[in-house]
């Protein structure tokens, strides 16, 4: 199996609370296993509501580098364009204070 890249998914500032929760999945996945193979149903479904939560925020991690990559892309297309992106952000800016 090919180990993740977490700097290709998360932003840099991102990378130790997309690990941790990575590390959280994994454990929560044995947890759910152990706990459905002696019988303990309820808490193999506890831990399941908790993997499903903790797979929300890993995924909410690596929307933020998207959209921040997104945001990236476009500004290096309106300097290839000639366009100041600063002059852009401003008159947006300008735009929603009135």
């Amino acid at each position: 199996m090919k180990k993740m890249n977490f700097e290709d998914h998360f932003r840099e500032k991102d990378i130790a609370k997309a690990k941790n929760e990575f590390s959280c999945m994994a454990d929560l996945a044995m947890l759910i296993n152990s706990n459905a193979q002696s019988g303990n149903f309820d808490k193999a479904l506890e831990r399941g509501e908790d993997l499903i939560k903790s797979l929300e925020r890993f995924v909410y991690l690596n929307k933020r580098k998207q959209e921040d990559d997104s945001y990236q892309a476009l500004i290096e297309e309106l300097k290839q364009k000639g366009i100041n992106a600063e002059m852009v952000r401003s008159y947006y800016s300008e735009r929603q204070v009135n």
